[in-house]
């Protein structure tokens, strides 16, 4: 869809993704999670007197398209833009909205570094790789220190800084990683990745990518027979691991956030949702969450200014369907409000672990 100028009374709001080359099922997740919000602010009269609009442009999840889309995005004159954050240019895209005096809100699994550069209008909603890996070399520690413990991931900057601070929590407590693999993302197969992880006795294995793939190892390594116990980034909650993963996920351990299904059905927007037959997975539920905070923002900073939305939500906490979080200088999640826990598969169901 082409941006277009904004109409008198009524804000724009660009959702930057790969809509239709990349990863759908967490785009539209995005997508309904933004305007299911979105219609309930214009439906109670809209925010600051104005009515809120969405457009979609697409990223491609590629460096050249998403210096397109980002100036089409600006061209809009949006007054924030979620997403932004899958291709290689992300960083690129970040810096090109905060000069045009956009916001930024990343609702899902950014690489860090989004937040490195020092830009202040920028927001994730979602926990740091380096904290995911932190929070898994702790418990791996305690629980199998004695362990040949391997790590492997596909290299992709969202995924792979979390096995870089696992390893690092480990070598600090000098228990040594045996193996560091690489895979390529979309395989029909891992069977090389299985026979090394066979060839060099790996007993523990800490696995990091997109859900399919990791779902494909853990498949084809229970096939082989290998005794090893898995853990795995976030993304092994998510149903597309289970499926492909099949029976050998049982007995994986899972890093995510505390459970918020109850609280967002709780909410009558996503209760109603729910009862039309939409699904709320992660990709929704962030993207709600991040309209929640931004409109809350717009309201204490009385504006929509990007400066002054971002300084109003740095200086205070919310309420949401993600439990209560806030933000730090950088626009990260405060450590206390990542609520990182343990879940583990267990006859086809995620539980959490004490």
């Amino acid at each position: 869809m082409l941006a277009t100028a904004q109409a008198s009374a009524e804000v724009t709001i660009a959702s930057i993704a790969p809509w239709s080359t990349y990863r759908p099922y967490a785009a539209l997740g995005s997508l309904r999670g933004t305007e299911l919000k979105l219609e309930a602010v214009n439906a109670a009269g809209g925010l600051l007197g104005q009515k809120l609009r969405n457009i979609q442009i697409d990223d491609g999840c590629n460096a050249e398209q998403a210096e397109a889309a980002v100036k089409l995005a600006i061209a809009g004159r949006p007054v924030l833009a979620m997403g932004g954050a899958c291709s290689p240019a992300a960083i690129d895209i970040a810096k090109s909205l905060a000069a045009a005096g956009i916001l930024q809100i990343v609702p899902n699994a950014p690489s860090q570094k989004m937040t490195e550069g020092g830009i202040a209008t920028i927001l994730r909603m979602t926990a740091r790789g380096d904290s995911e890996g932190a929070f898994a070399a702790s418990f791996i520690a305690r629980r199998w220190p004695e362990r040949r413990i391997a790590v492997a991931d596909d290299g992709e900057a969202n995924w792979h800084e979390s096995v870089e601070a696992l390893a690092a929590g480990l070598a600090q407590r000098k228990i040594p990683t045996v193996l560091a693999a690489r895979f390529d993302p979309n395989k029909p197969s891992y069977a090389e990745l299985v026979r090394e992880l066979r060839d060099k006795r790996i007993e523990l294995l800490y696995l990091s990518g997109l859900p399919p793939d990791m779902g494909v190892i853990v498949r084809e390594i229970g096939a082989a027979g290998l005794p090893m116990q898995i853990v795995t980034n976030r993304n092994g909650k998510v149903d597309a691991f289970r499926q492909t993963a099949g029976a050998a996920a049982e007995g994986i351990f899972v890093s995510e956030r505390r459970d918020w299904l109850d609280t967002a059905l709780a909410d009558p927007v996503l209760a109603a949702e729910k009862r039309s037959g939409g699904d709320i997975n992660v990709f929704v539920g962030g993207a709600y969450a991040a309209m929640t905070v931004w409109a809350e923002g717009v309201q204490a900073a009385g504006s929509f200014d990007a400066a002054a939305v971002a300084a109003a939500v740095k200086s205070r906490r919310f309420s949401t369907i993600l439990g209560d979080i806030a933000f730090d200088a950088k626009g990260d999640l405060t450590p206390e409000s990542q609520q990182w826990i343990w879940y583990r598969w267990h006859e086809g169901k995620m539980e959490p672990v004490p």
